[in-house]
């Protein structure tokens, strides 16, 4: 089991699967596996089919919740967030962005909150729901460290939802506010 994490965290994916193929079979494990191999196992799974890494990561979760590892099971609801999101299914991935901010926040992770609400604003603009994006988004606003490019994204996003809710001349201050950092940055 330990080959498993090591060649899914090398990427070594037609490895990982092979030796995954010996570990599981017919959907059960013949060895006894721990949250962090069903962890890879649903990292390497979900490559090639995300259905099959839900379940895996979902075992994961199963365990880290159990042995009340809060900061595996904050990882397992970010990534069955985000493998949902990719599968447009909202309201699940929803559902699991909410948990996991409520569990980021009980252990005052702000650059993990910050990430997992930028995640759910993005749930709510694929949903077409503008303004509950807007609110998720501006909650942490004032957090975005405009030293950090990936916080550009944010303002960004936060331009596109305004734009969205036909609020041209906010839209237009947050995409300006964007290319005077980037402008700036690169100087």
């Amino acid at each position: 089991s330990f080959l498993i994490t090591y060649h899914a965290n090398l990427e070594n994916f037609d490895l990982a699967e092979e030796i995954i193929s010996k570990v599981i079979v017919n959907g059960k494990s013949i060895v006894n596996l721990g949250g962090d191999e069903y962890y890879a196992i649903g990292y390497v799974k979900s490559k090639s089919n995300i259905v099959e890494g839900i379940i895996y990561y979902r075992k994961a979760l199963t365990i880290f919740s159990n042995e009340y590892n809060q900061k595996r099971v904050l990882h397992c609801l970010i990534v069955l967030g985000n493998l949902y999101t990719k599968l447009k299914v909202f309201d699940e991935a929803r559902n699991l962005y909410l948990h996991a901010l409520r569990l980021a926040k009980e252990m005052k992770l702000d650059e993990t909150i910050l990430k997992i609400g930028a995640n759910l604003s993005l749930v709510y603009i694929q949903n077409r729901e503008y303004e509950q994006a807007r609110k998720q988004l501006e909650k942490y606003s004032e957090k975005f460290d405009l030293h950090k490019e990936e916080h550009y994204v944010y303002l960004f996003t936060l331009g596109f939802i305004y734009y969205q809710l036909n609020n041209k001349d906010i839209a237009k201050k947050y995409f300006y506010k964007v290319k005077k950092n980037i402008t700036h940055s690169s100087k």
